[in-house]
């Protein structure tokens, strides 16, 4: 129990400043060990070791307020689009890693403007310095989203924001600062499960010209708090929402702690493990 009491100390210290999103849930980055990180290649295997209680799933997703109807939680129809997510680190390399599968009913790639927000999407906000949504991006680049729409159409399948096309030379997968892979089973464009995977180099801030020299990375460290929210988009007629699936009611920012290193055992005990109620919020 030694990490509720931390927690729960660490939370009643910071209780003024951080108000938990979603309200009275944290989550945990479970933590990789060195030679057992996972690669972003959209093959889930290297995950397996993690355990259960790492998982996100649907009954914890909110609809995030473009279709009437679907804001509350756990409201999504597994038979529709189920999904979950797992999050991960590790400290030597100082990467974070994300892991999604999304069951759709109707996977949907047809942009013809080059907007990805016509496409079923995934999109992953992270902002490390814990910022209020008010205080992000104000004066400087430090909430980040990488949003990918696949297969891609004429080449394009990555977006980044605040700063499309500004940073596209450096932010980009393949970087140093960026890798992702995926992959599918089933009909490309119709009922099937596709597997989204991401290790990130996590950053602080840049400036909003985007130029690498004012990049200032962020050292990860064990007990870190921050925001890391993960968005999927459900488009199953051109250009419309069906649903859009959030960790975050707002779909704007979901807690996450950086875990300690523990053990299958340790972690499949404690049931709640990645998501503590936080009542000491």
């Amino acid at each position: 129990m030694r990490k509720l009491f931390v927690l729960a100390a660490s939370m009643c210290l910071a209780s003024a400043a951080f108000a938990h999103q979603p309200e009275g849930d944290l989550f945990f980055a479970y933590q990789f060990a060195d030679g057992n990180t996972p690669v972003a290649d959209g093959d889930a295997s290297d995950w397996d070791g993690v355990p259960d209680s790492y998982t996100l799933g649907n009954d914890l997703f909110f609809g995030g307020g473009f279709v009437e109807g679907d804001r509350e939680q756990g409201s999504i129809v597994p038979s529709d689009m189920s999904i979950t997510h797992q999050v991960g680190w590790n400290e030597t390399d100082n990467r974070l890693y994300t892991l999604t599968t999304v069951f759709d009913d109707a996977h949907n790639t047809d942009r013809t403007g080059g907007c990805f927000c016509t496409d079923d999407a995934i999109e992953v906000e992270v902002n490390m310095d814990h910022s209020a949504r008010a205080d992000q991006n104000v004066d400087f680049a430090n909430g980040l989203a990488y949003k990918y729409a696949v297969p891609p159409v004429d080449g394009a399948y990555a977006f980044t924001r605040p700063v499309a096309g500004v940073a596209d030379d450096w932010l980009t997968p393949g970087s140093e600062w960026l890798d992702f892979g995926w992959s599918f089973t089933g009909a490309e464009f119709g009922e099937s499960t596709y597997t989204y995977e991401l290790s990130i180099s996590p950053i602080e801030s840049f400036a909003f010209e985007g130029n690498l020299d004012s990049v200032i990375p962020w050292d990860l460290e064990e007990d870190d708090l921050f925001h890391l929210n993960i968005n999927v988009a459900d488009i199953d007629v051109e250009a419309t929402y069906h649903g859009f699936w959030s960790t975050s009611a707002t779909s704007w920012a979901t807690d996450f702690v950086l875990d300690e290193m523990v053990d299958g055992a340790t972690a499949v005990e404690t049931s709640t493990w990645a998501r503590i109620k936080a009542q000491y919020k």
